[in-house]
């Protein structure tokens, strides 16, 4: 009867020590899917955190390019516009002398501005009255600038019925810029 007993317990024993190791491997399993589930989210946590770093480094650098455009928008657009009204001023004002016989023939009035600045090439010539239009276009160019300038002075000469033109000997010469209108 003892053996019995202890049979009977011993293999209660087993049976209780199969069931514990199946719950512990079990919670082990639910451990190791917990953690892994922990690691994953981490992941895209970090992920999505370097990648709202990059798209708020993006938008600065943006807001920065949006700033200095507008700001040099701003100066290429009120040069020249200072610039019509100061010779706006010169001719109402008849401080630029007396239109010839040719130009008064014709009714028109010719403005001519000459500088000495680095020329251009024929080819250039006529392209640089489209927007946005500029001789050098690299990165790196020395001047600068957003090629609205001279389109600009276009439209405001033609609107009022006058011609554009700009010429130059070659570069490193200089160059003329004319417009006419009519008087």
């Amino acid at each position: 009867m003892i053996f019995r007993r202890l049979k009977k317990t011993k293999t209660a024993l087993q049976k209780a020590n199969d069931e514990l190791e199946k719950r512990i491997e079990k919670q082990a399993t639910d451990i190791h899917n917990v953690n892994e589930a922990l690691r994953q989210e981490i992941a895209e946590r970090k992920r999505a955190q370097l990648e709202t770093k990059m798209a708020t480094m993006a938008a600065e650098a943006a807001l920065r390019t949006k700033s200095e455009f507008l700001t040099n928008m701003s100066h290429e657009l009120r040069r020249p516009l200072n610039h019509i009204l100061g010779f706006t001023e010169l001719i109402l004002d008849k401080k630029v002398g007396e239109l010839n016989d040719k130009t008064s023939s014709m009714e028109y009035i010719q403005i001519s501005v000459m500088d000495s600045g680095i020329g251009l090439k024929k080819e250039n010539l006529t392209n640089m009255f489209q927007p946005f239009e500029q001789v050098e276009n690299s990165s790196s160019r020395q001047f600068q600038g957003t090629g609205l300038g001279l389109s600009l002075a276009k439209s405001l000469v033609e609107l009022h019925g006058g011609k554009i033109w700009a010429e130059s000997d070659s570069e490193g010469l200089g160059s003329m810029f004319s417009f006419s209108l009519p008087v």
